[in-house]
């Protein structure tokens, strides 16, 4: 799903919406529609030139990103100092996924490796020859293939196992609270004791059970 918000553009104050494959304006004439797709296919056309170029940075200067909008659009007067546009969508995941996955990484069972070069900031692609190739000049399946895999890749390796290793130290802390609430609530107050169970995650992802008195 894309994302974009449209802020003091032409006679647009402010929209924020979520674009999906299919989508329906309607309003009263001259309140924006027309500003909006139309803002809404260039944003389209930038992304599919940082797909074939892989050079988001070029974009990065308002000349470069609002001079063409303003040109193939007729959209001059339509821009003030107040004016921003933001668009959000699977390209800046993909930076941030690809810039995490710097060693080879296996596509599935299909004999071909990733890897994201900085250095350089190429794609390579390993085929099962030995030969590797720019992620441009493969075949479209893996071109749509790859990315997503990164991605998921990046979410479960990156993000999903270090956020399971926080939160198994925050288990153990809460362990830790409790005995210390035992030891100064019971033990040296001397109160009735009862069991509390305290389930965690090991390493291997096992649930592992254990009875503190309480």
């Amino acid at each position: 799903m894309k994302h974009i918000i449209i802020k003091s553009v032409g006679p647009i104050t402010e929209a924020d919406i979520q674009l999906r494959q299919l989508n329906v304006i309607i309003g009263p004439q001259s309140l924006g529609k027309s500003t909006v797709l139309k803002i809404a296919s260039y944003c389209t056309w930038v992304e599919k030139r940082i797909e074939l170029t892989q050079m988001p940075s070029f974009f990065n200067t308002d000349n470069n990103f609002i001079s063409p909008l303003k040109t193939f659009h007729r959209m001059k007067d339509f821009f003030n100092e107040g004016s921003s546009i933001f668009y959000e969508n699977f390209m800046s995941d993909w930076v941030t996924a690809r810039n995490a996955t710097t060693g080879q990484l296996q596509i599935l069972n299909l004999n071909v490796t990733y890897k994201y070069d900085s250095e350089r900031n190429r794609d390579v692609v390993s085929i099962q020859n030995g030969n590797t190739l720019d992620i441009t000049d493969i075949s479209s399946g893996l071109q749509s293939l790859i990315p997503l895999y990164v991605h998921l890749n990046y979410l479960y390796n990156g993000l999903y196992q270090t956020e399971t290793t926080q939160r198994l130290a925050g288990k153990w802390e809460n362990e830790d609270l409790l005995q210390i609430i035992y030891k100064e609530l019971f033990e040296n107050k001397g109160k009735t004791e009862a069991v509390h169970s305290v389930e965690r995650e090991n390493e291997r992802g096992e649930i592992e059970t254990t009875k503190i008195r309480f």
